[in-house]
C-alpha cells in the first residue's frame, strides 16, 4: 500500500511558503467568517439604528480580507509555490488560492 506524498520520508519537504500561504488565505476565510456573522446579526438581532454603524465595521472587515488576499506578500507566495515541486493535493491548493487571488486583485479595495 502506498502512503501520500507527505508519509513518503523520500519526498521533498513542504517549502515554508506553503505554510504561510495557507496561514494568509486562513485569515482572510476567517475574516470572511466573521463578516457572514456580522450580516447574520443585522438581519435577526441587530437593534434599529444600528445599520449605518454596521455597515462601517462589514465594510472594515471585507477591506482587511481583501488586502491580505490580494497584497504583495500573498502574490510573492504564489508565485514561489507556482514553481515548487509540490504533492496534487497542495497544488490543487496552491491553484484555488491563486484563482481567487487573481478575481480579488481585479476588484478594487474601496
Amino acid at each position: 500500500m502506498s502512503q501520500p506524498d507527505d508519509a513518503d520520508p523520500e519526498a521533498a519537504p513542504t517549502p515554508a511558503a506553503y505554510d504561510d500561504l495557507l496561514e494568509r488565505y486562513g485569515r482572510a476565510t476567517y475574516l470572511g467568517d466573521a463578516n457572514a456573522v456580522l450580516s447574520w446579526d443585522q438581519e435577526v438581532m441587530m437593534p434599529e439604528g444600528g445599520t449605518p454603524a454596521r455597515s462601517k465595521q462589514r465594510g472594515a472587515v471585507s477591506a482587511v480580507a481583501h488586502d491580505v488576499l490580494v497584497d504583495d506578500e500573498t502574490a510573492e507566495l504564489l508565485e514561489e509555490l507556482e514553481r515548487a515541486d509540490l504533492p496534487a493535493p497542495k497544488a490543487a491548493a496552491v491553484r484555488e488560492i491563486r484563482r481567487e487571488h487573481e478575481r480579488n486583485a481585479r476588484v478594487p479595495t474601496d
